[in-house]
């Protein structure tokens, strides 16, 4: 890829947008007592996302944290089996298949009724 065109292709980029925007990162905080495993369990709620795996890199430390159990809001089965599927290739086949099943699994997906 030419100089050129990766100069131009920088703005679509999430890093670039997280400095744009002011992101801050004060969700490590979070993160870091999420992973205590001398802290109680720890809700995570994901709802109206889409679990793109543009945002993997953050969404994989909410949902992988020690402590953390997490459920996904889906509007129908159509949503839901994309969101498993893309969080499917967020975590990779291991770890989703170890989160999201099985009796002590600790990601759920939920379809609103």
């Amino acid at each position: 890829m030419s100089e050129k065109v990766f100069s131009e292709m920088i703005p679509f980029e999430k890093y670039y947008l997280r400095v744009l925007k002011e992101t801050d990162d004060r969700y490590l905080e979070w993160i870091k007592y999420a992973n205590n495993k001398e802290n109680p369990l720890t809700e995570v709620t994901i709802y109206g996302h889409s679990l793109s795996p543009f945002d993997g890199d953050v969404l994989r430390e909410f949902i992988t944290a020690d402590n953390a159990v997490t459920t996904v809001y889906c509007r129908d089965e159509v949503d839901r089996r994309e969101k498993i599927k893309n969080l499917a290739a967020i975590l990779g086949r291991e770890r989703f298949i170890e989160l999201a099943s099985g009796y002590q699994r600790r990601v759920r997906f939920e379809i609103l009724s």
